[in-house]
C-alpha cells in the first residue's frame, strides 16, 4: 500500500481552524496509513474514497491553483482507473471459476456497486447468487425469467439495486415483464456502503397487485392500465419512513443465505 498519493498542503484558509474540510482529511489519512500497515484492503479503500472527495473539497473551497496539482490529478485518475480495472477482473474472474474465497458476499456485493456500473454490477451479482443457491440459469429467449430452481421446478427472475444515502437510498427495479412465465421474482437491494444485502421474494400474483399499487411503465406511466406486452418500473426509498418499503419488510423479506 506504499502507492498513496497523499495531496496535503497547508490550509490556505485565514483560520485553519475554521476549515471545515481541514480536520476531516486529516483523520482519513490517519486511517488510510494504518489500514495499509495492516494490509487492510478494504478499509484503505473505503478511507481512501472518502479522502478523495474531501481533498477535491478543499480544493475547490480554497480556489487551488489547479496547475499546481495537474500532474498528480492525472496520475490519481490513472491509478483509480487501474484500480477498478483490477477489482472488476478479479470479481468476473471469481464468477467465472465459481471460487469466491476469500471475498465474502458482502464484500463481492459492495465492491460491484461501487466499482461497476449500474448495467454491469446487475449481472456480476445475478451470477453469483445463482450460482451459490444451486439455481440453473435459462436463456433470456425462453422468457422464463432468469433460473429455475431445480429442487421446486420454479422460474424465477432476479433484480438487483443499490441503495446510496447520499440518494435517500432510493431502489429501482426496471425491466419487470409481468408477460414472461415464471413463478416468482427475487429482489435484491445492496447498502453502496457496506454491502449490506436484504432480500424479497414476491410471487407473480404479488408481483402484479405491487405494480397496479406502485409501479409505472417505462416512460412513467401509472401501471394500472396493465399492458402485458410492456416492462415496469418499482421504485421506493429503502427507509422505514417509506410505506411502501415498510410494507414489503412485512410481507416479502426473506433471510439472505449466502455468507
Amino acid at each position: 500500500m506504499s502507492d498513496i498519493l497523499t495531496l496535503n498542503r497547508p490550509c490556505q484558509a485565514q483560520d485553519p481552524t475554521s476549515c471545515p474540510h481541514h480536520g476531516e482529511q486529516a483523520r482519513l489519512q490517519q486511517l488510510m496509513d494504518i489500514s495499509a500497515e495492516t494490509n487492510d484492503l478494504e478499509a484503505y479503500f473505503t478511507a481512501r474514497k472518502e479522502y478523495e472527495n474531501v481533498v477535491g473539497r478543499i480544493l475547490l473551497d480554497e480556489e487551488a491553483d489547479f496547475g499546481t496539482y495537474e500532474e498528480l490529478f492525472a496520475e490519481q485518475l490513472e491509478e483509480n482507473r487501474i484500480q477498478t480495472q483490477n477489482i472488476s477482473q478479479q470479481l468476473m474472474r471469481m464468477n467465472q471459476t465459481g471460487d469466491y474465497s476469500g471475498m465474502n458476499w458482502k464484500l463481492f456485493a459492495k465492491w460491484a456497486v461501487q466499482y461497476r456500473s449500474p448495467q454491469s454490477y446487475g449481472s456480476l451479482l445475478e451470477q453469483r447468487y445463482i450460482r451459490e443457491n444451486g439455481y440453473q440459469r435459462v436463456p433470456s429467449r425462453d422468457e422464463r425469467g432468469d433460473f429455475l430452481n431445480l429442487k421446486t421446478k420454479e422460474y424465477s427472475e432476479f433484480k438487483v439495486t443499490a441503495a446510496d444515502d447520499e440518494n435517500n437510498r432510493k431502489v429501482n427495479f426496471v425491466q419487470i415483464r409481468p408477460h414472461h412465465k415464471l413463478h416468482s421474482y427475487h429482489l435484491v437491494v445492496v447498502d453502496k456502503t457496506t454491502g449490506d444485502t436484504e432480500l424479497f421474494v414476491l410471487t407473480k400474483k404479488q408481483m402484479q397487485s405491487e405494480l397496479t399499487k406502485v409501479g409505472g411503465l417505462a416512460h412513467g406511466t401509472n401501471a394500472s392500465n396493465n399492458n402485458e406486452q410492456k416492462e415496469y418500473a418499482i421504485r421506493f426509498s429503502a427507509l422505514d419512513t417509506d410505506a411502501t418499503f415498510s410494507r414489503w419488510k412485512k410481507s416479502y423479506e426473506k433471510p439472505f443465505l449466502i455468507d
